[in-house]
């Protein structure tokens, strides 16, 4: 099969991704970084797919149940049974797999950071299941091979394994891909076989980007520099964006020009110049600011930590990045796509035809609303969608982006949309869709200004 690093990337980046299986490791991950790390193990109860997608559930043996010599095998649950006839009776009325799933769950140890960011991704992904909606259709297992953009430390990736899914992985963060690799070799064995079939897990150390912003921003050997938050406890917010709504994300991108000052808005910049005098050549060792006098540079050099911003980005390096049609040509297999890339999959998304998508059949995806908080551009994705995945696009936040300008979703909340080529069980639609919830939130939102503006004459708002 040929690898998406011989398909596309330059030269000398031409190497085999890692092919890496459930062993059940159980020593202690090591990380050679500037922050000292503190590991622990998290358990997860995982409902688990042994036998993996429907496809192969007639040649598996029974997994509850009768499991004796001579077992007839129900194709849809894997329940064994003692004689034909009543194995025939059960499948008249069996539900499937959410059968098996109900009936073997199983425990897995992931590492995680602690104090870090890692605990809210394994609360998202395993507590709260923001990626499966199971009551309404949408299981990670009707898709045998998942594409996760975004692996992190790796709860998606194990997710998959564990219900009976192949998964390529792209992660571009070094420390990241160290604990996601540790994290899948911890799993047990027993998820490492998909019936007579070993499970794979390719991972890319890569990023995956639109077209129109790799050519923008990326060299000649087709790598784009990862922004990485300069706070320790923040693990998931690399990201290849240089700049957050009318926030940039560095302030090595913005500096003054006369006394080398840094900031985070063009508005503070400008209002900055206007009072700028010259620099001299007194400046702070630690923050590089300049100062007309050597005292008064003494005296700030005694106090300075070196952090002139509560929060800012840092260069984490420079890795390959790729397209999500180049990947998607290089593994046609891929049946199902995870995204969350901090911000950057919103022109993705954009470029994304019908006929890009190929076979992929669910999508789910954290939207960034936090970088760009139009709910005109929102609803243009999900129609462009709607194109290809036939049985709809509906976020997880019903009545913040149905009306109006704005998401009206909160930055700190989530914003997970799922997609789908068939249609979602009865509900969920009107669940994600509230057209009077939409205009109450939109009312609120809009300023008091355009509310009085928009009133009748004589009525009070």
């Amino acid at each position: 099969r040929e690898c998406l690093t011989c398909f596309m990337a330059p030269r000398k980046s031409r190497l085999q991704p890692p092919l890496i299986e459930p062993k059940g490791l159980t020593a202690r991950p090591r990380a050679s970084t500037q922050f000292k790390r503190n590991y622990t193990r998290k358990p997860a109860h995982v409902r688990v797919c042994p036998a993996g997608w429907h496809g192969k559930a007639n040649d598996a043996s029974p997994t509850w149940g009768y499991c004796g010599a001579g077992a007839f095998t129900c194709s849809l649950c894997w329940r064994g049974f003692t004689s034909e006839k009543r194995r025939d009776r059960h499948e008249a009325v069996c539900k499937g797999v959410k059968d098996l799933l109900r009936r073997t769950k199983q425990t897995i140890q992931l590492w995680v950071r602690s104090g870090t960011s890692d605990e809210n991704a394994f609360r998202e992904v395993f507590k709260k299941g923001d990626y499966e909606v199971r009551k309404f259709g949408f299981r990670l297992e009707d898709a045998r091979t998942w594409l996760d953009l975004g692996g992190h430390m790796g709860t998606f990736t194990c997710l998959a394994l564990a219900r009976g899914c192949d998964v390529v992985t792209f992660e571009p963060h070094g420390e990241n891909v160290m604990l996601l690799e540790h994290n899948v070799r911890a799993l047990p064995k027993s998820m490492g076989m998909c019936g007579d079939a070993p499970r794979t897990c390719f991972l890319h150390r890569a990023a995956v980007a639109s077209a129109a912003y790799r050519e923008k921003q990326a060299d000649k050997d087709g790598t784009m520099e990862l922004l990485a938050p300069d706070k320790e406890t923040e693990t998931y917010r690399h990201t290849l964006m240089r700049q957050r709504g009318d926030t940039v994300l560095c302030s090595d991108d913005l500096r003054c020009e006369k006394c080398n000052q840094r900031f985070r808005s063009y508005k503070w910049l400008s209002k900055h110049q206007l009072k700028c005098k010259a620099a001299s050549e007194y400046s702070c060792k630690k923050c590089g600011r300049c100062f007309k006098r050597r005292k008064c540079c003494e005296k700030h050099e005694a106090i300075c930590d070196g952090k002139t911003l509560s929060f800012d980005y840092h260069s984490s390096g420079r890795v390959p990045v790729f397209t999500l049609k180049e990947v998607l040509k290089a593994y046609p297999q891929i049946e199902g796509v995870k995204i969350d890339i901090e911000g950057a999959e919103m022109e993705m998304l954009e470029e994304m035809r019908d006929s890009d998508w190929g076979g992929v059949k669910r999508l789910v995806f954290e939207y960034s609303n936090e970088y760009d908080n139009s709910a005109i551009r929102l609803r243009a994705i999900l129609k462009n969608l709607e194109m290809h995945f036939c049985g709809g696009a509906l976020p997880n936040k019903p009545g913040t982006y149905e009306v109006g300008e704005h998401i009206t979703c909160p930055n700190a909340f989530a914003m997970v949309v799922h997609a789908s080529t068939e249609p979602f069980s009865d509900g969920y639609a009107a669940r994600c869709y509230n057209y009077d919830k939409a205009m109450a939130r939109t009312a609120c939102y809009d300023p008091l200004s355009q509310r009085m503006t928009a009133a009748p004459q004589g009525q009070v708002v």
